[in-house]
């Protein structure tokens, strides 16, 4: 099944129909970023738990990871860690497309 949304050109009384692009359901990404205190990880937690799809969220305070499974879209993730001022780079997404598998590198 295709997703369409429908645009009104500017002049024009009818609407086009334009194919969404596709945005590839995450079933796992691991997050990393600064944890000062437990305050930090309660916030991290409770904000990728709202997230739709969210089914469970680990964080490892030693290790500085949140670990977050489920079947979400993680750019959806992300833009509500940003929104909530969290700063966190990705280190590894599992997606549900052939359960492809990509580790964010240091550069």
């Amino acid at each position: 099944m295709e997703a369409f949304t429908w645009l009104k050109r500017k002049g024009f009384g009818t609407a086009d129909q334009v194919p969404l692009r596709e945005e590839v359901m995450c079933l796992l990404a691991e997050l990393e970023f600064n944890m000062h205190c437990g305050h930090c990880a309660d916030d991290v937690k409770k904000c990728c738990s709202k997230t739709k799809g969210v089914e469970s969220v680990e964080v490892d305070q030693v290790n500085k990871v949140v670990t977050v499974e489920g079947r979400f879209r993680h750019k959806k993730l992300l833009k509500c860690l940003r929104r909530a001022n969290k700063i966190v780079k990705v280190k590894r997404l599992v997606t549900e497309e052939r359960q492809g598998q990509y580790v964010m590198q240091n550069n």
